[in-house]
């Protein structure tokens, strides 16, 4: 739970300065910035895709899981993109803005609260900070608190609130992670599940690099994918 209480400490933090700041600053210009987190972003996905597939045997470097990693990911984008996850998320933030946005403190919670929780750096990063690796959810953290400032400057108090959502739902899913601690703690089915989660966090640092976004919520299901190989495996 570490990594989660500092990302949550960190909004609250990012929050409090925007509303000092924002007496003072009447407009900003966030680019430079989240372009350089977005570099440190995809280093720590490439980062970790490169740790969890690639292994020296006898002095040779080779790499594994690749096969099942490109199926995994093909099935669970085809399936995000039947479901059309990424706009049914969007519609839905949409859709939450215009009900509530007579409200700055509702529009401030609700629309923080969103683009702290959905993604897929805070699933792979509360499971990692479950088996005691908390570097993607202290990079979170980062993320979320420059994000908190700049919402908080814009939109008003309402986003320092959003902290209770990602305590409440990175909680949730640390409690999943460690009823199913015996499973993450096995190579077989951790590595593979983490190199696309780290698949997800490159194209989450490509997002703030590129003004094309690429659809991380379309390929989430491929975790689900990687969980039912891992179950079949065992089986067969």
């Amino acid at each position: 739970m570490l990594g989660t209480i500092v990302n949550g400490i960190a909004v609250v933090i990012g929050s409090g300065l925007g509303l000092i700041a924002q007496k003072f600053l009447k407009k900003i210009d966030a680019k430079p910035l989240l372009q350089v987190i977005g570099i440190f972003v995809a280093l720590i996905g490439l980062t970790g895709v490169l740790k969890n597939m690639l292994f020296v045997d006898q002095g040779v470097l080779e790499s594994r899981y690749e096969l099942e990693v490109l199926i995994n990911l093909v099935l669970g984008t085809i399936l995000g993109q039947l479901l059309k996850l990424d706009d049914r998320v969007t519609r839905f933030s949409e859709k939450l803005a215009s009900r509530w946005g007579g409200s700055a403190f509702s529009e401030g919670l609700i629309s923080a609260s969103l683009i702290f929780c959905v993604g897929a750096m805070a699933i792979i990063g509360t499971t990692e900070s479950v088996l005691g690796r908390h570097e993607i959810l202290f990079l979170k953290a980062v993320i979320d608190g420059v994000t908190a400032f700049i919402l908080t400057v814009t939109i008003g108090f309402g986003v320092i609130f959003a902290s209770l959502s990602v305590l409440v739902y990175q909680g949730i899913i640390a409690g999943l992670c460690l009823v199913a601690y015996d499973y993450l703690t096995d190579p077989v089915f951790y590595q593979p599940f983490a190199i696309l989660g780290y698949i997800m966090v490159i194209c989450i640092g490509w997002n703030f690099l590129s003004e094309k976004k690429i659809k991380t919520v379309n390929m989430l299901p491929a975790l689900l994918f990687s969980i039912i190989s891992y179950i079949l495996g065992r089986i067969f």
